[in-house]
């Protein structure tokens, strides 16, 4: 809310400013992990999926006061409302080797998403070809080893490429 003041400073209300922004989500992250092997040789298996399912939505209205006491209401366009969908699958593998002194790391990520703009929440000022749906998927790699020097002693390298999907907004 805002206020003006006159000369005499006296505050009058005459503007008004709403925004909203709701944020729907469901999701279910899951991770698990199986050994294989004995003390000196195996694999720690992790695998999972991560999956979320979401819907945006953000409105704004300004009222302000005309010369003649009425109000006057406007809704500009801040955002699309979007729905949006992400998965993501993954699996790694860390081998133990010559009496669990050498730890071989391998693992891979896909991840894939959705965002679909609701072009209804359009105004006359856009242009619905700006808000396609737009989606993409990606694979990301990870190689590592670890080798242990004494119990408390480690040398490790590590290469991992990851991928950050987009926002709805």
């Amino acid at each position: 809310q805002y206020y003006s003041y006159d000369k005499n400073q006296v505050a009058s209300f005459d503007k008004s400013r709403k925004y909203e922004f709701e944020d729907a989500r469901l999701g279910l992250n899951s991770t698990f992990n199986k050994y294989i092997g004995s003390d000196t040789y195996g694999h720690s298996i992790t695998y999972g999926l991560d999956l979320e399912l979401s819907e945006m939505l953000r409105h704004r209205s300004y009222a302000e006061l005309d010369k003649k006491g009425n109000w006057q209401v406007s809704y500009p366009f801040t955002f699309a409302d979007t729905e949006s969908q992400r998965l993501g699958l993954f699996f790694q593998d860390d081998v133990t080797l010559m009496d669990g002194k050498l730890n071989l790391i391998a693992g891979l990520r896909y991840d894939s998403f959705k965002n679909t703009p609701d072009k209804s929440t359009l105004t006359a000022e856009q242009d619905p070809a700006n808000f396609d749906p737009m989606s993409d998927n990606f694979w990301s790699p990870k190689f590592g080893v670890i080798y242990h020097l004494a119990d408390e002693v480690s040398i490790y390298g590590q290469y991992t490429y990851g991928y950050k999907m987009p926002t709805p907004d």
